[in-house]
C-alpha cells in the first residue's frame, strides 16, 4: 500500500506543517506529498490505490474538488470554509462534491462550524477535534525558565516584557509566519523547522498565543497555554469547540489583568481534550492497520465507478458558477471602476479649471513679481554705486582724518614743546619772584628796626618828661636825637620809594609773563620760533641777552610785533639783570 502525506505547499503559516506533521506520525511512510490545492490532479506511480489521511483546512481552489479516484481517503479533522479565490462559498459541496464525502463518511470534522455546514447539506458527520491533539509529549531539554509569545499584539508583549522584568523569566516570541514562496525550504527542512518550534513549546514554562495551531499543540505536549481570542477581530469559526478546551482570554482582558492565567505560575491545562486525542489516535491508527492489511471498504470502488464525464461536468458547472460569480464582481468592480473614473474625472476637471485659473493667477503674480524684480535691481544697482560712491568719500574721509591726526600729533609735540618754554619762562619769573621776596624781606627787617628805634624814642621822650629838671641839660641831646630821627625818617621814606618800585617791576613782569602766554598760544604752527630756547648760547645767556636774542628770533620779520615787544621791554627795568 501507499500513503500519501497531505500538505500546502504555498502556505504562509506554518500551523499548516504542523498538523501534516501530527499525522505523519501514524504513516508507515510517505510515498507522495500531494498538495491540498491540488488533490484533483494526483496520479500514483502504479495502480493500487494511495491511502491519505484528509485533514486541515480546504479550500482556496473549491473547483479542484473532489480529489483524485486514486487516493483513498480517511476524512477526519477536516474544516471547510466559506472562504476562497472564486466566491464559490460551500457550494463545492452540494452535487459531486457532496456525494465524495456522502461516499467516504461520516466525515470527521476539526470544529462544530463544519458539522453544522455539513448537516444542513445531508453528509453524515461527527466532531472529531484536530490531528495536532494527538503530538506526543517531547523530551524535555532545557529548563522552564521563559515563556513563549507566539504573534501577540505589540502591546500585550510590552505588558508582559515589563510584568516579566527582574523575575529572571526570559521571553521568547517565536511567528508562525513563514515565506515559502520566497524562500523555498525542502520538506525535511520544514520538519526540522516544526520540530524546532515543538520543543520550544514543549519545554516553555508557558505560552501566550494568537494562534489556534499553536495552542492546541500546547495541550498535547502538556505545556501550559493561554489563547487569546477576541470575538469581534477573529474568524471564530476557526476556533468554535476549542474555547471549550483552552484556556481563553480576550487581549483587553489579559491587558486589564483579568485573564485567569498568572504567567509565573501557569494554571495546568484542561484535560477534557483527551477523549478526542485517543479517539483520533483510535480512528488514524485503525485507517493504517486496515491499509496495510489492503483492507480497503467498498466505498473506495463505489467511487471509482463515478463516471469521469460527470464529475468534469460538474467542476464545469462549478467554474461557470464561479465565472458568472467572477464576472459579476468584474461587472460589479467596472460599474466601479467608472463609477470611480467618472467621479475623477469630474474632479480632475474641477481641478484643471482651478489649476487654470490658479496658473492665471500664478503668471499674473509671477509679472508682478519679475517686474518688482527688476525695479529691485534698478534700486540694488543705484544702491550699489551709492556704495561705491561712499566708500570713496569714507575712504577720503578716512584719509582727512589720518592727515588731521598727523597734524594733531604735531600739534601735540608743539605744545609739548610750548609747554617746555612756558615752563623755563615761570623759572624765570619764580626767580624774580624771589628776589623781590629777598627785597620785602629786607624792608620789612628794615620797617621793625624803624619802628623799634620810635619805640625807643617815645621812651626816651617819656624819660625826658619825667625828668623835666634834666631837660636843660639834655636838650643838645635832644637835638643830636632829633636829626638822627630825621636822618632815619628820610631812610624809611626811601626804603618805601625802593619797595614800590620794586612792586611796580614784579607787576610788569607778571603782565609780561601772561601776555607772553597769550602770544605764545596764538603762535603755535610758528615751532622754528622756539627752537632756540633749547640752544646752548639761549641757556647759557643773561636775562637781558635772552630777551634780546627772543626779540630777533620772533619779530624780525614782523614790525607790529616788533613794537609790541619794544613797548614791553621798554618798561622793564633791565638793571635788574
Amino acid at each position: 500500500m501507499k500513503y500519501g502525506l497531505v500538505y500546502f505547499d504555498g502556505t504562509d503559516n506554518i500551523g499548516d506543517d504542523i498538523q501534516s506533521y501530527a499525522v505523519m506520525q501514524f504513516l508507515p511512510h510517505i510515498d507522495y506529498l500531494i498538495d491540498r490545492e491540488q488533490l484533483n490532479e494526483f496520479v500514483g506511480d502504479t495502480k493500487e490505490p494511495t491511502a491519505v489521511v484528509l485533514n486541515g483546512w480546504f479550500l482556496h481552489k473549491k473547483f479542484n474538488w473532489p480529489p483524485s479516484k486514486d487516493i483513498y481517503p480517511l476524512c477526519t479533522s477536516l474544516h471547510f470554509s466559506v472562504n476562497d479565490y472564486m466566491g464559490i462559498g460551500y457550494d463545492f459541496l452540494d452535487g459531486i462534491g457532496g456525494e465524495y464525502l456522502k461516499n467516504y463518511g461520516p466525515v470527521g470534522c476539526r470544529d462544530s462550524s463544519t458539522l453544522d455546514i455539513l448537516q444542513k447539506k445531508g453528509i453524515p458527520a461527527f466532531l472529531s477535534g484536530c490531528a495536532t491533539l494527538t503530538l506526543p509529549e517531547r523530551d524535555r531539554k532545557r529548563q522552564q525558565d521563559y515563556i513563549c509569545l507566539v504573534d501577540v499584539p505589540e502591546n500585550v508583549s510590552e505588558k508582559v516584557l515589563s510584568d516579566m522584568d527582574g523575575t529572571g523569566i526570559r521571553i521568547e516570541q517565536p511567528t508562525h509566519t513563514v515565506d515559502y514562496i520566497h524562500e523555498p525550504l525542502s520538506w525535511q527542512e520544514r520538519m526540522e523547522k516544526v520540530e524546532s518550534l515543538l520543543d520550544l513549546y514543549q519545554n516553555a514554562k508557558c505560552v501566550v498565543t494568537k494562534r489556534l495551531h499553536c495552542a492546541l499543540p500546547c495541550l498535547a505536549l502538556r505545556t501550559p497555554v493561554l489563547l487569546l481570542l477576541d470575538q469581534e477581530k477573529d474568524d471564530v469559526t476557526r476556533y468554535s469547540h476549542f474555547v471549550d478546551l483552552l484556556n481563553v482570554s480576550s487581549t483587553e482582558e489579559f491587558l486589564n489583568g483579568e485573564a485567569d492565567f498568572d504567567l509565573l505560575h501557569p494554571p495546568a491545562n484542561k484535560e477534557n481534550y483527551l477523549s478526542e486525542r485517543n479517539r483520533l489516535q483510535e480512528s488514524i491508527s485503525a485507517f493504517v492497520r486496515h491499509t496495510e492489511n489492503h483492507q480497503i471498504r467498498d466505498n473506495f470502488r463505489t467511487w471509482q465507478q463515478t463516471d469521469d464525464n460527470l464529475i468534469y461536468l460538474w467542476r464545469i458547472n462549478l467554474l461557470t458558477g464561479a465565472a458568472l460569480y467572477a464576472s459579476c464582481q468584474v461587472d460589479r468592480l467596472l460599474r466601479e471602476k467608472n463609477r470611480i473614473e467618472a467621479e475623477t474625472f469630474e474632479r480632475v476637471q474641477k481641478i484643471a479649471g482651478e489649476y487654470h485659473r490658479d496658473t492665471n493667477i500664478l503668471r499674473q503674480y509671477l509679472d508682478e513679481q519679475r517686474a518688482e524684480n527688476e525695479r529691485l535691481d534698478s534700486v540694488v544697482a543705484e544702491k550699489d554705486s551709492e556704495e561705491v560712491r561712499l566708500n570713496d568719500v569714507i575712504s577720503q574721509k578716512d584719509q582727512e582724518i589720518a592727515r588731521i591726526n598727523l597734524v594733531i600729533q604735531e600739534k601735540n609735540e608743539e605744545i609739548v614743546r610750548i609747554n617746555g618754554v612756558i615752563t623755563e619762562l615761570n623759572d624765570i619769573i619764580a626767580e624774580y619772584n624771589q628776589a623781590a621776596s629777598k627785597q620785602e624781606n629786607t624792608i620789612s627787617s628794615q620797617k621793625n628796626t624803624i619802628t623799634s628805634q620810635k619805640n625807643t624814642i617815645t621812651s626816651q621822650k617819656n624819660t625826658i618828661s619825667d625828668q623835666s629838671n634834666t631837660i636843660t641839660s639834655l636838650n643838645d641831646t635832644i637835638l643830636t636825637l632829633n636829626g638822627m630821627i630825621t636822618c632815619l625818617n628820610d631812610s624809611v621814606t626811601d626804603l618805601k620809594k625802593q619797595l614800590k618800585a620794586r612792586e611796580e617791576e614784579i607787576a610788569l613782569w607778571q603782565l609780561f609773563h601772561k601776555e607772553m602766554e597769550g602770544y605764545l598760544r596764538r603762535e603755535e604752527e610758528s615751532s622754528m620760533t622756539w627752537l632756540l630756547f633749547h640752544s646752548k648760547a639761549f641757556k647759557e645767556s643773561g636775562f637781558r641777552h635772552k630777551l634780546g636774542l627772543l626779540k630777533r628770533a620772533l619779530f624780525r620779520k614782523r614790525d607790529k610785533e616788533k613794537l609790541y615787544l619794544d613797548d614791553i621791554t621798554g618798561r622793564i627795568p633791565w638793571n635788574m639783570e
